[in-house]
């Protein structure tokens, strides 16, 4: 008899899942004002640590696939300025994290007078006034500063919509960070082949 039960229970439980209707974000949150932002997450291999990283152009399919989606924001597996920024300060407590995932900050230190923590209070304040379309200085200025924040991949993103010819020094940029920008854009990575 019990088992009868069970099973009873279980079919009358299995048939109540299939007439719940499929969860919806939108219904939970209400009202939105504008449109939804596209968020691309890539999960792949770690492109680096392949014995032989693919070549950029095999992975053409897959950009042009992105670039028709059109991502607002483009996450990436990594740790962010402010979390480098904390590894370093606790470098007992976080053992060669920093060494490991994280960037040296010195140069761009150097060069634009910033730590970590002002070069991303920096950034918030010149994110907040960007103009539609800024000038090859602004994003010169912008790439320094990202840099200083720890921050490659969004330092890069500004350096490559700067026009060949003005991707020069100046405005932040000195010759330590000119070397750091090309060594980053050759860099074998999913965060930079396809994300940047």
């Amino acid at each position: 008899m019990r088992i009868i039960t069970a099973i009873t229970a279980m079919i009358l439980s299995t048939s109540a899942i299939a007439q719940t209707p499929a969860f919806d974000p939108k219904s939970w949150k209400g009202q939105h004002a504008g449109p939804p932002t596209q968020v691309l997450t890539l999960g792949s291999a770690h492109l680096a640590q392949m014995e032989t990283p693919p070549k950029p152009e095999l992975l053409n399919p897959l950009l042009d696939k992105l670039a028709v989606f059109k991502p607002d924001i483009i996450t990436h597996e990594g740790l962010s300025g402010e979390q480098c920024d904390m590894v370093e300060r606790y470098a007992a407590r976080y053992p060669d994290i920093h060494k490991t995932y994280c960037w040296d900050t010195v140069d761009a230190e150097k060069a634009t007078g910033l730590k970590v923590p002002a070069a991303m209070e920096a950034i918030e304040k010149t994110l907040a006034s960007w103009p539609a379309k800024p000038s090859a200085a602004e994003r010169r200025k912008l790439a320094a500063t990202f840099l200083a924040a720890n921050d490659r991949p969004s330092a890069l993103v500004q350096w490559l919509q700067i026009p060949a010819a003005e991707r020069r020094e100046g405005d932040g940029i000195d010759t330590a960070l000119l070397a750091i920008l090309d060594k980053t854009a050759k860099k074998p990575n999913e965060t930079i082949i396809i994300g940047v």
